[in-house]
Formats: C-alpha cells, sequence, structure tokens
C-alpha cells in the first residue's frame, strides 16, 4: 500500500475493525513502533489528527501482529494514552478510541509475562471505568452509544474481582443515571463469573461495606437494585455458600441489616408478583363478561367462554 494513501486510511475516525487492512511483508515493527511513539507525542495544531491515526495503527496491530501490540501497549503507556484521549474536546479522536477500547476487551485474551502487567490492566479497569460511565451519559449520542459498548465488553471479558469492585463503588455516585447504569453492568458481570472465583474472592468485606452504604440510603434505586445484585450473588453460589461468605465478611450490624432488608425485599417482590397475576385473573373475568354480552347484543347461541389453564400463570 502507498504510504500516502496508508496514512490517510489509518487517519480515518470510522474505519471498521473489518476493514483494517494487514500488513505488508516488508513492513519494519521497529519503525513503526518509532512512528506510533512520534505521533503520540504530537502537539502541533492539528495534532489529533495524529493521535487518530496512532490509535489506529495500535488496533492494527492488534488484529494482525498481537506480539508487537503487547510491546507497545506497556512500553508506550498506552493504557495512560487512552485515559487522556478520553477527555479530548475533539469528539473525533474520543470516538476513535472508545472503538478501541471496545476491541480491546472484546476477546478474554490476556496473557501475562509478569505480575506487572496483570496490574496494570487491573488498574486501567478501575480507571477506565468511572470515565465510560460518564460518557455512557453524553449528550453526544454516538459517543454515548460508543461508551455504553465498552461497558458491554467489560462486564462479558473483564471477569475480575477489581472489575467488581470498581462497579460497585460506581453505584455510589450521586448521579442516578451512573448509579443505574453501574448496576446494570454488575447484573451482567456476576454470571460470568466462575463459581470458585466467587468462593474465593478477596474483596468480600469491601463489597458488602459499599452495599451496606448503597441500602442505608434508604432510597431508590438504591436498596432494590443492591438486593437484586445479592439474590443474584445468592443464586450464582449457592444459599449455604452465600451464608458463609456474609458470617465471614460482614459486622453483626452489616449482617442484620442485610438480612432484615432482604426479607423486606423479597415479601413486597412477591407482594408484586402476586398483585400481577390477580389483576390478570381480574382482566379474564372482564374479558369473559364482554364477550357474553356481544354474543346476548347480538342475539347469538351463547358460547361458553373458558380462559385456558395456563393463562392464570
Amino acid at each position: 500500500m502507498d504510504n500516502s494513501l496508508e496514512e490517510k486510511e489509518m487517519s480515518n475516525s470510522h474505519l471498521d475493525y473489518d476493514k483494517i487492512p494487514p500488513f505488508h511483508e516488508q513492513t519494519d515493527f521497529i519503525e513503526l513502533t518509532r512512528k506510533i511513539s512520534s505521533l503520540l507525542k504530537e502537539t502541533k495544531e492539528h495534532e489529533w489528527i495524529e493521535h487518530v491515526q496512532a490509535i489506529n495503527y495500535i488496533r492494527r496491530l492488534r488484529k494482525y501482529n498481537k506480539q508487537v501490540f503487547k510491546i507497545i501497549m506497556y512500553d508506550l503507556d498506552i493504557f495512560d494514552i487512552i485515559l487522556s484521549f478520553l477527555n479530548s474536546l475533539r469528539t473525533t479522536l474520543c470516538k476513535v478510541t472508545l472503538v478501541f477500547i471496545q476491541e480491546l476487551f472484546s476477546e478474554y485474551e490476556f496473557e501475562y509475562d509478569n505480575n506487572d502487567e496483570q496490574i496494570g490492566l487491573l488498574k486501567f479497569i478501575q480507571f477506565i471505568t468511572p470515565k465510560l460511565l460518564l460518557k455512557a451519559n453524553s449528550e453526544k449520542n454516538f459517543i454515548k452509544e460508543e461508551a455504553i459498548n465498552c461497558l458491554k465488553k467489560i462486564s462479558e471479558n473483564m471477569i475480575y474481582g477489581d472489575t467488581l469492585i470498581t462497579l460497585t463503588k460506581c453505584c455510589l455516585d450521586k448521579g442516578n443515571n451512573i448509579c443505574e447504569l453501574s448496576f446494570k453492568c454488575i447484573e451482567e458481570l456476576i454470571p460470568n463469573f466462575d463459581v470458585n472465583y466467587l468462593l474465593y474472592f478477596d474483596y468480600w468485606n469491601e463489597f458488602f461495606s459499599v452495599l451496606v452504604q448503597l441500602i442505608k440510603k434508604k432510597k431508590e434505586p438504591y436498596i432494590k437494585k443492591s438486593f437484586l445484585i445479592i439474590n443474584l450473588l445468592e443464586e450464582s453460589i449457592g444459599k449455604e455458600n452465600f451464608d458463609k461468605i456474609i458470617n465471614e465478611n460482614c459486622k453483626k450490624d452489616e449482617k442484620e441489616l442485610i438480612e432484615k432488608n432482604k426479607s423486606f425485599f423479597l415479601t413486597t417482590k412477591l407482594k408484586k408478583l402476586n398483585d400481577k397475576k390477580e389483576n390478570k385473573i381480574r382482566d379474564l373475568i372482564k374479558e369473559h363478561r364482554n364477550h357474553l354480552k356481544k354474543q346476548i347484543s347480538e342475539k347469538v347461541p351463547i358460547n361458553i367462554f373458558i380462559p385456558k389453564k395456563n393463562n392464570l400463570n
């Protein structure tokens, strides 16, 4: 590919993953790494164009040369650069960065050569998640949509305790939209955990401490969502294991608060289900009466209308 044509293509902020071109056989990846580094450091008036190029080159490496991709991710501090690009006033640069984050988290593919690399990723999750939640509330729909897609990828593939704790803390945000979205991400994340991982999770103490803070707010959506998550956890690991975790990680007053409000929540939920069923029966009776009235008014033989049994379920 001609160099000028390649640069033009790499400057395209709407470059779809399927259309990212492969490298030619003569590509010098050492030189390419230097070029990416230079583009990222660009500070002239239209530097955002160079930054878009750099992100697209990194996306290209991730797709076709994961070995070099992994090296530059850590050698060039790409995690820090992503965080700074999300704050860019240029929505074009922000958008292509969000697309890259989706691709980065689209597969559970991280293999670590050392503990520092894993720590780097976990710290990135801690910092990027609150920013994505903010972007998911952007007034610009295309930014909002891309940010929500990023959060979905995190919930699907970043199955770490740090992800769960970070999202739980974000539920404390004063903004209802951010709180609601954080809860939604947790609901999507928990079923993806391996049961054994949850049983030996190191952060239960911190997790329940945050949930208790949410319950103590005594208003929605905090209370209802907190117990939806508690019930989801109980379903995932079983009641016996759940009770054991509660006993080992919660103070007496925290445990009492959780159990008390959990019972109230379940009773309320059951009442709503019964009310819903009663309303359905009422509607069927009304439908039956209307059917009879219609037959009488039309002076036709009355056929008894019997609702199907499974309609009552």
